[in-house]
C-alpha cells in the first residue's frame, strides 16, 4: 500500500512539474483525469498549464509539509490532497487540509478559494465542504 501511495503521489507530481505523462496505474491515470476536468471547470485550461505537484509550506519554526497539487486561477489556488488508502479519514483530511490553507495562505500570499481531497480507491473527489 505504501509502494503503491508513494507511485500514485510520484507519478502525479512528475505529470504536472516536468510533464512526464507515463501514467501506469488506474489511479495514477484517475487522478490526472480529475485534475483535467476541475483545471477546466475553474480555470478553462489544461491541468499542466495551471497546476503544480509538492508544494512546500511550512510555519519555518516546527512544521513542514507538502501539498500534494496546487491549481492557481486569476481568482486564488485551489488545494489539492490524494489518498490512496482503503480508508478515508474525514476529519483528519479536513483538519489537514485547514493546516495546508493556513499555511499556504501565509507562505505564498495567494487565496485559497477550495480544497479538495481525491480519493484514489474509492474514485471519488471531495471538497473540503463536503469532508
Amino acid at each position: 500500500a505504501t509502494i503503491y501511495g508513494s507511485s500514485v503521489h510520484k507519478a502525479v507530481e512528475n505529470y504536472l512539474n516536468s510533464g512526464n505523462k507515463n501514467l501506469s496505474s488506474e489511479g495514477e491515470k484517475w487522478v490526472i483525469a480529475e485534475l483535467e476536468k476541475l483545471s477546466m471547470d475553474i480555470v478553462g485550461v489544461d491541468a499542466m498549464d495551471c497546476c503544480e505537484g509538492e508544494v512546500m509550506v511550512s510555519d519555518f519554526e516546527t512544521t513542514a509539509s507538502k501539498i500534494d497539487v496546487v491549481l492557481h486561477s486569476k481568482d486564488g489556488a485551489y488545494l489539492f490532497d490524494i489518498k490512496t488508502t482503503s480508508h478515508f479519514d474525514r476529519f483528519y483530511c479536513s483538519l489537514q487540509l485547514s493546516i495546508y490553507k493556513k499555511l499556504y495562505e501565509e507562505n505564498y500570499g495567494e487565496e485559497v478559494k477550495g480544497m479538495f481531497v481525491l480519493s484514489t480507491k474509492q474514485k471519488r473527489k471531495f471538497r473540503k465542504s463536503e469532508i
